[in-house]
């Protein structure tokens, strides 16, 4: 496994891809985002985005080619709690909460023809896995390629990890 890793990180060096981050520094201090190709035994490649949020709020933006469309997305969120994520693909919204309380995990989804959001569950093709790391306090979102298969021109994500 550690082969592969190795692997996607050189070849994300080489292709040089951009991250565009809507975050103002001054606003956010120490946040960090991170954009790598991997490779693994399962997939063949994919996009993996490392996101540290010492303040716990924020947003980002990425050209949709980079992230691979049509192939899974993982998102690493270094956050004490995930109160929203969302995930705007320029044609639908997935928005994703994770319950402090009691760790549920609730999804809900918008289209630019609907006129609310809808609740989805592990059924749908557009549910994310979901799943909290308590040794790294990160949470990990993985976006189905079905979903991936919406990205426009421009991504866009947002994430809190507590509402104040």
């Amino acid at each position: 496994m550690k082969k592969f890793l190795v692997w996607g990180i050189a070849f994300a060096a080489l292709i040089g891809i951009s991250v565009s981050a809507q975050n103002d520094p001054k606003q956010n201090p120490g946040e960090k985002i991170t954009l790598r190709r991997l490779s693994s035994l399962e997939e063949p490649e994919f996009t993996e985005i490392d996101i540290s949020s010492p303040t716990g709020i924020g947003r980002a933006s990425f050209r949709a080619k980079d992230l691979l469309p049509g192939r899974k997305l993982v998102f690493k969120l270094h956050l004490a709690g995930l109160e929203n994520f969302q995930l705007d693909t320029g044609r639908l919204v997935l928005r994703i909460s994770v319950s402090s309380q009691d760790g549920s995990i609730r999804q809900h989804m918008a289209t630019q023809n609907s006129p609310g959001e809808v609740a989805i569950d592990s059924s749908s093709p557009f549910w994310a896995s979901v799943r909290k790391d308590p040794d790294k306090s990160c949470f990990e979102i993985i976006a189905t390629p079905a979903l991936t298969r919406f990205f426009r021109h421009q991504v866009k994500v947002s994430w809190i990890d507590f509402y104040r």
